[in-house]
C-alpha cells in the first residue's frame, strides 16, 4: 500500500553515464563552489557550476534555523541543528536507459554465484517497452530493488558498494527479493550500510530534502515550497505534475531533464516520479519524496513525503495514493535517484 503524508504526519539531453563512467567523479571539494552564494535577481536561473559526469555537488553545512512542516528533518533546527556532510547527488532521476545497462550486466548468468537478482523495471510509467522512451525515469520497482541495483552500479563500474551483507561480510547484498519479502524483514531491509563506501546509495530524506531545496539554506530557493520556484503558476515549467487551478493535462511520465532545474542544478526533486529514500517511516515501512507525474501539486512540495507498508491499512492521519500497480512497494509512479559520498 502507498500512503502519502505531509510532514506533519508521522530538452537536449544527455544520459548521465552515456559518454563517461560517472566513477570518475573527483573526490575533491571543487574550488568553484561560490556559485552557490546567494543572487536573488539570478536565482531562478542559476543551476551549480559543478556538475560532474552527470553529478552536482552539494557542499554540506549545517541547517540551524526552522523550515518544513513538524516531522520534516529542519523543522526543529534552531532547536536541534542538522549537520549535513557534502555529497554527490545525480543530477537526473535514473532512466530506464541507465537501469536496464545495469540490470543486464548484473543479471547475466556468467556472474555465476555473484549473479543479481532485480525486477527488470518499467520504461517510465509503461510496462510495455513499445511506449514511451528510455530517457523516461525506471519505475516499477521496490525499494530493495533500488539499493541493490546501486550494489550492481557500484561493482560494475569498480567502486565499493554500500549495502552489505552484515558488517564483517563484505559481500553486498545482490537479492531484492526474498522469501520473507512480505513481512519486510528481507536482506535488504538488513544490510550493514557501509558509510566509508564510495560507491551509489540512496539519499537520506535530509539529504533529499537539503539538495531539493537548492543545497544551500542562505538563498532565497531555501524556503520555496516546491523545488525550483514557490509560485505555483510556474510550477509547470519545473515539475511534472497536475496543477489545478491551471488546468494542465498529465497522462504520463517525461522524459528527464525535461523541466527547468531548480538552484542547484536538479532537475524532477517536485514531480515526474517519487524518489526513494533510505530512511525508514517505521519498522516496515520506506520512505519516498517529491511527488509523481500524476498528482496534484500539494503532494509535489519539498516538505511533503510518501511512505509504502506492505502490512497495514491505511491510518487516519495519512492519505492513501491509489495505485493499480501495488506489488510490494512497486508503483508506475515511484522512481530513484543516487548519490555518493564525497571526499570518499
Amino acid at each position: 500500500m502507498f500512503i502519502a503524508v505531509s510532514c506533519s504526519n508521522g530538452s537536449d539531453y544527455k544520459d548521465y553515464q552515456e559518454e563517461t563512467n560517472f566513477s570518475q567523479i573527483t573526490s575533491e571539494e571543487p574550488s568553484n563552489n561560490e556559485s552557490n552564494s546567494q543572487n536573488k535577481n539570478t536565482e531562478k536561473t542559476s543551476s551549480n557550476e559543478n556538475n560532474s559526469n552527470g553529478f552536482v555537488y552539494i557542499k554540506g553545512g549545517t541547517v540551524s534555523k526552522n523550515v518544513g512542516k513538524e516531522g520534516c528533518p529542519f523543522y526543529n533546527a534552531s532547536e536541534t541543528p542538522v549537520t549535513i556532510e557534502s555529497f554527490y547527488i545525480a543530477e537526473i532521476e535514473t532512466t530506464y536507459k541507465k537501469w536496464l545497462e545495469v540490470y543486464e550486466w548484473a543479471t547475466s548468468d556468467e556472474r555465476g554465484e555473484e549473479k543479481y537478482t532485480l525486477n527488470e523495471g518499467w520504461q517510465g510509467n509503461y510496462g510495455d517497452k513499445s511506449n514511451g522512451t528510455p530517457l523516461m525515469p525506471v519505475t516499477f520497482l521496490s525499494w530493495r530493488d533500488a539499493i541493490v541495483w546501486c550494489n550492481a552500479a557500484s561493482e560494475m563500474d569498480k567502486l565499493e558498494p554500500v549495502y552489505l551483507i552484515s558488517e564483517t561480510d563484505n559481500i553486498p547484498v545482490r537479492q531484492a527479493e526474498t522469501s520473507t519479502v512480505a513481512s519486510g524483514l528481507g536482506k535488504a531491509e538488513k544490510a550493514y550500510v557501509n558509510k566509508s563506501a564510495n560507491g551509489y546509495r540512496l539519499p537520506t530524506k535530509a539529504e533529499w530534502e537539503y539538495a531539493a531545496r537548492g543545497g544551500n539554506p542562505n538563498i532565497e530557493s531555501w524556503n520555496y515550497d516546491y523545488s525550483g520556484t514557490n509560485n505555483i503558476e510556474e510550477l509547470i515549467d519545473y515539475a511534472v505534475c497536475i496543477v489545478s487551478n491551471l488546468k494542465n493535462i498529465v497522462t504520463n511520465t517525461a522524459e528527464v531533464k525535461s523541466k527547468k532545474p531548480n538552484y542547484a542544478g536538479l532537475y524532477d526533486m517536485s514531480g515526474n516520479v517519487w524518489e526513494w529514500c533510505y530512511d525508514k517511516y517505521s519498522t516496515t515501512e520506506r520512505i519516498f519524496r517529491g511527488g509523481g507525474w500524476i498528482y496534484s501539486a500539494n503532494f509535489c512540495t519539498v516538505d511533503y513525503r510518501g511512505y509504502v507498508d506492505n502490512l497495514k491499512n491505511s491510518s487516519a492521519d495519512a492519505v492513501t495514493i491509489i495505485d493499480l500497480y501495488q506489488v510490494y512497494g512497486k508503483s508506475s509512479d515511484v522512481g530513484f535517484r543516487v548519490v555518493r559520498n564525497a571526499n570518499k
